[in-house]
């Protein structure tokens, strides 16, 4: 009697050990983005043959609230109580599929498997959270007409990143041509009760004295996954160079100076009064030589009675006769 009281006793001790194994919690924290369907693992790759019943529920008040039955025969059971009636299913035999998870979705779930077999159950759950992606980050100018394009260097204004509604609010990083500057960052007020806020950074700027060169300043938000990276960007065109115009010698834009044919011909008339002063004075040198020599053979060139006729003619010297110097 007391061999079989003792071998009862180890037997229920023993199942009960077995038990406290299969029956153990294993929680961990797993995030979603809001308005998305997002699936929540149960982390057993089970066949119908290995479980009878997985129960998935979600703590509600101190207390679980069943969300859905799934049995092994593949039906689903979904009490009218669920917390997410309607926009719940199991996929992949245990796994919990919700459909436009909403900040209200966040909390504890638990996996409940009931195994085909006398060891007990298994549960495990987690600690879902539920995350907002924020607007996509917008970036205005202070003045609002700060121009964009032909800057001048030395202009100043104030640029200022938004992104509102994220959950946690976002963070912004700034760069500028791919290098990161220091930006003042504030979040919004007071975040809402639910955790979600607005992001707002600025930056100062004073353009640099870069002709002709495009900046462009970066505003990236980040935040907690799943929460996807957004930025925005702002380029600015600096002013150029200016350009120069050729100028005409008198100093008048687009006027008429002097064109090659005008030059050439310049020169050209240059060298025609050099040759005719040339031969003038050419000419005056041979007169002077010719009429120094007239007087050396007493005759003064430019005497209005002196003929002169060729050898042989009547009037020839030769053939003059003079009167002698007493004939009268």
């Amino acid at each position: 009697g007391n061999m079989f009281y003792s071998t009862v006793c180890l037997l229920l001790v023993t199942l009960s050990f077995f038990g406290m194994i299969q029956d153990s919690k294993q929680q961990s924290e797993v995030a979603f983005l809001s308005g998305q369907q997002n699936t929540i693992s149960c982390g057993h790759p089970l066949t119908s043959g290995d479980f009878s019943r997985v129960i998935w529920s979600k703590a509600v008040g101190g207390n679980y609230a069943t969300i859905l039955e799934y049995n092994a025969d593949g039906s689903t059971v979904e009490p009218p109580t669920s917390p997410l009636v309607g926009r719940a299913r199991a996929v992949g035999n245990v796994n919990l599929q919700v459909d436009n998870m909403v900040v209200g979705d966040e909390g504890e779930y638990e996996c409940h498997v009931r195994f085909n077999n006398p060891f007990g159950d298994e549960r495990v759950t987690y600690n879902v959270v539920v995350r907002v992606q924020p607007s996509d980050p917008v970036i205005t100018a202070t003045p609002s007409d700060t121009p964009v394009t032909d800057v001048p260097a030395g202009t100043n204004f104030t640029l200022t990143c938004t992104s509102t509604g994220g959950r946690p609010p976002v963070s912004h990083t700034w760069t500028l041509d791919g290098t990161e500057i220091p930006a003042n960052t504030s979040l919004s007020p007071t975040p809402n009760t639910d955790g979600s806020g607005d992001t707002v950074s600025t930056v100062d700027v004073v353009i640099p004295d870069r002709k002709g060169q495009t900046l462009a300043y970066k505003c990236e938000a980040t935040g907690l996954s799943p929460i996807v990276t957004k930025s925005a960007t702002k380029m600015f065109a600096l002013e150029k160079e200016p350009t120069t115009t050729p100028t005409s010698p008198q100093g008048q834009t687009g006027g008429a100076g002097p064109g090659t044919g005008v030059i050439v011909g310049g020169v050209l008339g240059g060298i025609a009064g050099l040759a005719l002063v040339a031969a003038l004075v050419y000419f005056f040198l041979i007169r002077e030589k010719k009429h120094g020599k007239g007087k050396e053979d007493g005759v003064e060139s430019g005497d209005a009675d002196v003929t002169y006729h060729a050898t042989g003619h009547p009037g020839a010297p030769e053939n003059l006769s003079r009167p002698s110097p007493n004939q009268p």
